[in-house]
């Protein structure tokens, strides 16, 4: 079990943390950065590692093959029903390995930048639940969550609850803290 100061670490948002020790080998950040505000996005984590440690940024982006199930374009109208922003996935070439970008050169020099197209396939039901925990999902709000999962709740339905084999993009960038 983790003593206090952990399981207030656990608790705290990353901007709050205030760790007691520094001298880090590495920092991993997955999925997460465009959440952590600006001003230390990077200048944290720097000051976390030693000397040339490792920040390593992962994510991963939808995409839509040319061939992809008709679902996936069909369910472009259920997202325009609820203002969702953005638009449809790219196809997988269109999207390009990610960067460490200038904010993160005074803190880090990027060494390595790499992309891993993947395939999952999902049951209905749990392409549904996981739709339901992302963040652009969450951002609707609660009603009009509520009314985009139950507009692709029904699609599904009426397509019979099929597997769906859901495409991405993985991206994978590894930099070194300068100094």
């Amino acid at each position: 079990m983790p003593d206090p100061a952990e399981r207030h670490a656990l608790r705290t948002g990353f901007e709050d943390w205030n760790p007691d020790q520094r001298g880090a080998g590495a920092v991993v950040a997955i999925n997460c950065l465009h959440w952590i505000d600006p001003a230390v996005r990077y200048a944290k984590p720097a000051g976390l590692l030693k000397p040339h440690g490792a920040m390593v940024v992962g994510s991963w982006a939808w995409a839509r093959p040319e061939d992809a199930e008709a679902f996936w374009t069909d369910v472009q109208e259920d997202y325009r029903a609820v203002g969702f922003e953005g638009s449809p996935p790219p196809p997988p070439a269109q999207i390009e390995a990610w960067h460490f970008p200038a904010e993160a050169s005074p803190y880090f020099e990027e060494v390595a930048s790499l992309r891993y197209p993947f395939q999952l396939t999902y049951s209905a039901d749990d392409y549904l639940a996981q739709l339901a925990t992302q963040s652009g999902t969450h951002a609707l709000g609660a009603a009009t969550a509520e009314r985009f999962l139950s507009l692709v709740r029904r699609r599904l339905e009426a397509a019979g609850w099929p597997s769906l084999t859901a495409t991405f993009v993985g991206r994978l960038a590894v930099a070194r803290r300068r100094g």
